[in-house]
């Protein structure tokens, strides 16, 4: 997590058997390089489906077709 932001691409990975508790695999998955920009001026997701909703006109519908 950055910032209050989930970024999912950086992660770890435990593989652990259930009977004999030992680790089978381990590995790290973690850009050190990685610079996050400034969230200063972002807008809430709330914010952004109002502005999606009423700049476009969208109306969403529920359809149950078989």
């Amino acid at each position: 997590m950055e910032n209050g932001i989930i970024f999912n691409e950086n992660n770890i990975h435990v593989n652990i058997d259930t009977q004999t508790g030992e680790v089978t695999s381990f590995y790290i998955i973690w850009d050190k390089e990685l610079e996050f920009p400034d969230i200063k001026g972002i807008i809430s997701k709330d914010e952004a489906m109002e502005i999606l909703v009423k700049g476009r006109g969208i109306r969403f519908r529920i359809s149950n077709r078989k």
